[in-house]
């Protein structure tokens, strides 16, 4: 547990990276950090630390990730779009905002994904799955039949 670790291999990642880093210090634990998967296959490779955390947002950086990606691209239709046309098939209003719980904190906002919106996907991601995600990142209320009108994930009689 976190008692009995003594050094520790981190990949950071934002805020969670920064705060297991902060816990980890504060508990005198030495603390390792590792920029991207690289080096820490590098640190890995010298020690055996008591603890590791894994990021799994970090890209790979020794190539594989890229060229199994590179493959992906060309097995598959991508130049297919008629998957976004029928996404947006109904659209009456995008939402652009944030969602708020009844204390008025923020518990989502359409601009945390707006990094989905890039043509291609970086190359630390398979694209059939950057694909879905654009897909499902469709925030709006869209006009299913005559009599309804589906918002976000709910359907409300119009």
């Amino acid at each position: 547990g976190w008692e009995k670790a003594t050094s520790s291999s981190l990949i950071r990642n934002g805020n969670s990276g920064e705060l297991a880093l902060e816990i980890l210090s504060r508990r005198r634990h030495a603390v390792e950090v590792a920029e991207n998967a690289q080096q820490a296959r590098e640190y890995r490779l010298g020690t055996t630390p008591d603890l590791v955390l894994l990021d799994i947002w970090m890209p790979d950086t020794d190539g594989v990730t890229a060229a199994l990606a590179a493959a992906v691209l060309q097995q598959l239709p991508f130049a297919d779009r008629a998957d976004y046309e029928d996404a947006s098939r109904g659209l009456v209003a995008p939402f652009n905002g944030e969602v708020r719980n009844p204390q008025g904190r923020v518990i989502w906002k359409s601009s945390t994904y707006d990094f989905q919106k890039a043509e291609k996907s970086p190359d630390s991601v398979n694209p059939s799955l950057w694909r879905m995600a654009q897909l499902n990142n469709t925030p709006a209320c869209f006009a299913c039949r005559t009599a309804c009108t589906r918002c976000a994930a709910s359907i409300w009689p119009t």
